[in-house]
Parts: structure tokens; C-alpha cells; sequence
């Protein structure tokens, strides 16, 4: 869980109370934390209303507008945010006497939360794996993600290209930074640009296996109904051939413009060595 609070601030005792997987991680920066949401995966986030320049109603405005929907925890009333549209209602606002007394309480409501949006996620996934039977259609790589770029259905090209280059299995459910590691970590605010701008998305990696390098094209597509952006259709295309042949063809390219230069040098040195031999073959022949 991602916790945002002042300086100073600490919710100890809402961490003593947390078993099993659940971590609470706390920044008293807030561009900072904003930053490691973009890049990592978390399942819920709590937040002071205001910190310096920050306002957690602009950041919750943020998310809900490219249809990210993890559980928004203030620390407050509502009377602390000031909220300019019905789409930044907080899903919970905790307060933090209650927090102190009884943090059991406050923790059940959170998990409930995180309970609730993971089984709408698991709904999705249903969905995915009943819907895209269409997938098969194609002949190369494509699986559809969620907003956390999490494996929801794929067809036989994409498990090949997985075996071939992954590093996870099985890959059900996994997100596409476990499948291939050598991503890199900012993979996942990249493509999370094609909800927020529902537009296509492409991106060139280059990687070394074997002291080979290899090339992949991942392209990215929004998937959803109207002005919603529900999930993501990942294409990836294996480009090492058409690298390498675009690589030794510049090569080829490269040295033909180069022998073409060195030819008409000679060929300039020859006319010139000509044009000296035929000027003073004149010169002979006037004089007798």
C-alpha cells in the first residue's frame, strides 16, 4: 500500500496491524511516491489531504480520468479535500483519532476495499479469457493486460515468444516485468500513456542474450467501450532479423559509396595523368 504523509507523520499503528503480504510503504514526498505508483504495483494508496504543492484530490482527479481504479484512502474528513468533480470522491476517509484507537477497524475497511477491486479485476480477467478467443487469429505474439499490464488471455505465438525470451512460467496472470525482466522499469508507465491517451503506443527494446543482441517491437493498443480504456492489447514482434539485415545492408550500402569515392579519385588522378601526358605530347611535337 502506498502511504503519502507529511513529515513527520507515521501511521505506526496501522502497521502493527498488518499481516501476511500486505507492506505499507511511506513517502513524505509526494512526487516521489507519484513516481513509484507510476512504476510499481500497488494495491491501495493512503494519503494526507495536502503536502507542499500537493493535493490529493488533483492526484486521485489523475488517476480516475485514465480509468485507474485503486482504492484512495484519506487520512481526514471530508471537509479537508476539496473535490471538483464527483469522480474524486475518495473511497474512504479515515480518521486519524480513529486510526490511533481503533486501527483494526480502519484496516478491515481498507482490505475490504483492496478485496473489492481485486475481485472486479478477477470479473475482468473472466471476461478476457471468455472474450478474446479472437487472439488465435493472429500469426505473431498478441495478449491483452490490464491497467498493471498483468497477463489476462494470449495466444499460442506470445507463449512461444514467452518461452523463447521470458523468464516465468507459468505466465498466467503475470505481468509482462515478470514474464520478460529484462524490461525496463519504467515499461509500465509507458504503456500505462495508451489509457490515459487512448492512442497506440510503440516501443523498440534491444537486449543481449547469448552475447547476442536481440531486438523486440512492443506495440501497444487500447481496448474499451467509448471514452473508457478497460484493458490493453500487446502485440510483440521479434526484429532481430530485420535488424541485422538492415545492419549489414548499411554496412554493404557504406562500403560501396565508399569504393564508389575511392574509384573516382582514381578515376580523377587517371584523367589527370592523361590530360598531363597529352599536354606534353603537344609540347614534343610543336617543338619539332
Amino acid at each position: 500500500i502506498l502511504c503519502i504523509l507529511n513529515e513527520g507523520d507515521s501511521i505506526s499503528y496501522l502497521a502493527d496491524k498488518v499481516s501476511g503480504e500486505i507492506v505499507l510503504e511511506q513517502f513524505h514526498n509526494a512526487q516521489e511516491a507519484i513516481k513509484h505508483f507510476e512504476s510499481e504495483f500497488y494495491q491501495a494508496i493512503i494519503t494526507v489531504p495536502r503536502m507542499d504543492k500537493y493535493c490529493c484530490t488533483d492526484f486521485l482527479l489523475s488517476l480516475r480520468r485514465c480509468g485507474d481504479e485503486t482504492p484512495f484512502i484519506v487520512i481526514g474528513g471530508e471537509e479537508d479535500c476539496v473535490s471538483t468533480s464527483d469522480v474524486c470522491a475518495p473511497d474512504l476517509f479515515a480518521d486519524p483519532e480513529v486510526i490511533k484507537s481503533i486501527p483494526e477497524l480502519i484496516l478491515d475497511k481498507i482490505l475490504d476495499l483492496i478485496k473489492n477491486h481485486d475481485e472486479k479485476i478477477q470479473e475482468r480477467k473472466t471476461f478476457c479469457c471468455e472474450n478474446y478467443s479472437f487472439l488465435n487469429c493472429f500469426d505473431e505474439a498478441v495478449a491483452i493486460l490490464d491497467r498493471n499490464l498483468n497477463l489476462l488471455s494470449f495466444n499460442t505465438y506470445f507463449l512461444r515468444t514467452a518461452n523463447d525470451f521470458g523468464d516465468c512460467k507459468p505466465i498466467g496472470g503475470k505481468s509482462i516485468m515478470e514474464i520478460f525482466p529484462f524490461l525496463p522499469g519504467r515499461i509500465l508507465s509507458i504503456f500505462r500513456t495508451v489509457f490515459s491517451t487512448r492512442t497506440p503506443l510503440t516501443y523498440n527494446h534491444e537486449f543481449i542474450i547469448n552475447d547476442e543482441p536481440v531486438f523486440l517491437k512492443l506495440e501497444g493498443y487500447p481496448i474499451g467501450k467509448g471514452a473508457s480504456t478497460d484493458n490493453l492489447m500487446l502485440k510483440i514482434q521479434n526484429t532481430t532479423r530485420e535488424k541485422t539485415i538492415l545492419t549489414e545492408y548499411r554496412k554493404l550500402e557504406k562500403n560501396l559509396q565508399e569504393r564508389i569515392i575511392q574509384r573516382t579519385d582514381e578515376l580523377k588522378k587517371s584523367m589527370a595523368l592523361l590530360d598531363s601526358n597529352k599536354l606534353e605530347l603537344s609540347r614534343n611535337l610543336t617543338l619539332k
